[in-house]
């Protein structure tokens, strides 16, 4: 049971993070969330994903991303 419900929010997690890399148009490898080395900020993708376990807890799991 465990498994499962730790598989399901990884799902989510990867659910949120691929419609959040669809809103970046450009320069997606420079950007805070998914840049890398100077243009990594860990902090705001630690930001997102509690919101996104805020969100969860909150509302569930919205219809369009299952």
């Amino acid at each position: 049971m465990k498994t499962l419900l730790f598989g399901a929010l990884f799902s989510f997690f990867s659910l949120a993070v691929v419609a959040l890399k669809q809103m970046v148009k450009k320069d997606v490898e420079r950007s805070a969330f998914f840049g890398y080395g100077a243009h990594e900020q860990k902090y705001f993708r630690d930001g997102f994903l509690a919101g996104v376990c805020a969100y969860l807890l909150a509302n569930g799991v919205p219809r369009d991303w299952v």
